[in-house]
């Protein structure tokens, strides 16, 4: 089968002897030896074809083959691999165990609810979704290579976001997979691949959407794909939700009043659920497992989650949430008691200062109407309250009481006759007439003598004349 492959796949010779000295040729001795290595190489050959022979050159019409194919092109066109070329089977058998046992790392991206995924795209497989992750290189350190992996596959540097204590191991057909759970990251990030032919689509997948088994048949009708779409994802999926869940604790933990987060709805105590504090109490929670313990228990990197809260006893019975509701609306009521009493209390205070200024009022216009010398009488003073009566009284006061207006200076005169007492006259006064006659003898300056003894406008002429 194989050979039929290889007879129907060509690739012209140009091309391999590029490929030969660009990948296979500058070897050293000792790589040259190590069959592992020259397939390493041969496999970024084969993506090197792919993306500059394949894709660019349309009109040669060239054909990207399997791996298989390629090798055997290779093998059979380089001369010292050309005697191992009837043990190829055998050295692409090796050479795909040691790339399973190769350690991977990549991270899982969640957004800033904790409610939504980040999953890639393979380019062959349209319909396989998985976390982005690579294999790492050598003497490279963990956390730095799941940022490089992710880097290259989204275009999102996660340096910043990621814990190196809080990840997710599994061992997975032989190879160890390490994912390091990076929250908070905005839906709206552009997420763009900078690889070539390994990454077709980037996407959101709400966690509820996903399956926890490959016998899961509700994702086909929320996301439209089958279980099997996600088989590198559902070894994950339930340590996820409970770290998920572990965190929302956390969160409700520092919160007095305790809300959803998405929906700002508030939240029962039996949707609070166990808090952190007591799992860590009772010992059955533990942050990021570290490599050292869980390789002396034998088994994989993995959060250790608390057990089913089935098997526990409740901590409160159901007939507790009634006392509490109970609760909650006596102190309502007692809230709305006390407003009603603070409401009556300023009523009570505003009428008192209301009577304070009417009193002062009356004060004043009874200090106006008694004048001096003189007591005010039962009729005029006003009775308390503030009836129509009343007002008509005041406005009547206030037009009878003088208003005392500064005056121009006059000049000296008799004494002010209020100051002195009723029908008084001065005694020079009392012996003064004034009629026309002398009225008009004062203005033509006669002598009144003279009028007594003559025509008194005759003797006015004479004299004017």
């Amino acid at each position: 089968m194989a050979d039929i492959q290889y007879n129907r796949h060509s690739i012209p010779v140009d091309i391999l002897d590029e490929i030969a000295a660009r990948f296979i040729v500058n070897l050293n001795q000792e790589e040259r030896e190590n069959f592992v290595r020259i397939c390493f190489q041969i496999e970024e050959a084969h993506w090197f074809y792919i993306d500059f022979y394949v894709n660019k050159q349309p009109n040669r019409k060239l054909q990207s083959g399997t791996m298989r194919t390629f090798t055997e092109h290779i093998f059979r066109h380089i001369p010292f691999l050309q005697e191992h070329v009837d043990q190829l089977d055998d050295i692409l058998e090796e050479w795909r165990s040691y790339k399973l046992a190769v350690p991977t790392y990549g991270a899982i991206i969640l957004n800033t609810f904790m409610d939504k995924v980040l999953l890639v795209q393979g380019f062959w497989a349209k319909s396989s979704w998985g976390f982005p992750k690579g294999k790492i290189n050598q003497n490279e350190e963990p956390h730095i290579c799941a940022a490089r992996e992710v880097y290259e596959e989204t275009g999102y540097d996660i340096t910043d976001k990621m814990d190196p204590n809080e990840f997710l191991e599994h061992q997975l057909n032989d190879q160890m997979i390490r994912l390091y759970i990076v929250p908070g990251v905005q839906e709206d990030t552009a997420f763009n691949t900078l690889t070539r032919c390994e990454i077709r689509d980037i996407r959101w997948f709400d966690l509820n959407f996903l399956p926890l088994n490959k016998s899961d048949t509700s994702c086909k009708s929320k996301n439209g794909y089958n279980p099997n779409s996600f088989f590198m994802v559902i070894p994950f999926m339930r340590d996820l939700k409970k770290w998920v869940q572990t965190k929302h604790w956390e969160r409700l933990e520092f919160q007095d009043d305790r809300t959803d987060a998405r929906s700002g709805r508030k939240m029962s105590k039996s949707e609070r659920k166990t808090p952190v504090s007591q799992l860590k109490a009772n010992g059955k929670f533990n942050k990021a497992s570290t490599a050292k313990r869980n390789e002396q228990e034998g088994g994989f990197h993995s959060i250790e989650r608390p057990d089913d809260r089935r098997s526990e006893p409740r901590s409160e019975p159901k007939s507790k949430g009634k006392g509490i509701r109970r609760q909650l609306f006596d102190a309502n009521q007692q809230q709305q008691l006390q407003q009603q009493q603070q409401q009556q209390q300023q009523r009570q205070q505003h009428q008192q200062q209301l009577q304070k200024q009417q009193q002062q009022r009356q004060q004043q216009l009874q200090m106006q109407q008694q004048q001096p010398g003189r007591r005010a009488t039962s009729s005029e003073k006003t009775p308390k309250g503030p009836t129509p009566a009343v007002k008509s009284q005041r406005r009547a006061s206030q037009k009878q009481v003088p208003v005392s207006v500064p005056e121009p200076a006059k000049a000296p005169g008799p004494p002010n006759p209020s100051l002195l007492p009723q029908n008084f006259c001065p005694t020079a006064w009392k012996n003064f007439r004034l009629d026309a006659d002398s009225l008009m003898m004062g203005l033509l300056s006669i002598d009144p003598r003279a009028h007594k003894g003559g025509n008194s406008y005759q003797q006015r002429g004479q004299r004017v004349h």
